[in-house]
C-alpha cells in the first residue's frame, strides 16, 4: 500500500501488514516443524519501527496500534517464536546511497534524516528488550556481510545441537 497520510490510512496499512507477517509467521512455523532452518528478513517490527518514526516526525499517529498489533502477533501460541533477532543499521549516508541503487527508489519522506533516526532508536531500544537479539552495523560492509554473518551462526548452531545429543 502507499504511504499513509492520516490515522486511518495508517492502520489499514498496519493491517495489511500485521496479516502478511501473519502468513509468513505460519509458513515458517511449518517448515521449522519440519526441522528446517528459517530465515525471515524484516518481521512486524518493522511496522511498528515505521509506525513510531511516523508518529515521531509529526506525519500520524499510529505507533500504540502498531505496538498491539505486534504483540498480538508475537504472543499468538499458534507460531514459533525466533532464535534469534539480528537488527541492522547504517548511517543515514549509506541509506541514501543504498536507496539511489534501487530500481525503485523509495520516497524521500520514508528515508529523511530524521525518520530514519527514529527508527533506528525504536530498533536500538527494542533490541535492547530483546533476548537472543543482536544489533549489527553494515555502514561501508559489503553486501553479503550479513549472509556470512547468519551463515557461520546456522553452522555455529548445528555444531551446538549435534554436540547436545552426545
Amino acid at each position: 500500500p502507499k504511504s499513509s497520510t492520516n490515522h486511518k490510512e495508517e492502520v489499514n496499512n498496519q493491517n495489511y501488514f500485521f496479516e502478511v507477517e501473519r502468513r509468513r509467521m505460519k509458513k515458517a512455523t511449518e517448515l521449522a516443524k519440519q526441522g528446517k532452518d528459517v530465515i525471515l528478513d524484516r518481521c512486524a517490527l518493522s511496522t511498528v519501527a515505521v509506525a513510531y518514526a511516523k508518529e515521531r516526525v509529526g506525519q500520524c499517529k499510529g505507533f500504540k496500534t502498531a505496538l498491539d498489533g505486534y504483540t498480538n502477533l508475537f504472543n499468538d501460541e499458534e507460531f514459533f517464536k525466533p532464535d534469534m533477532y539480528y537488527f541492522l543499521h547504517t548511517d543515514y549516508e549509506t541509506t541514501r546511497n543504498r536507496n539511489n541503487t534501487r530500481e525503485n527508489t523509495l520516497e524521500d519522506d520514508w528515508i529523511g534524516d530524521s525518520f530514519t533516526a527514529y527508527q533506528d532508536e525504536f530498533y536500538e531500544t527494542i533490541s535492547s528488550k530483546i533476548p537472543n537479539s543482536t544489533r549489527i552495523c553494515t555502514t561501508g560492509k559489503t553486501k553479503d556481510y550479513v549472509s556470512r554473518l547468519i551463515a557461520n551462526y546456522l553452522k555455529y548452531q548445528e555444531v551446538d545441537n549435534s554436540e547436545e545429543g552426545r
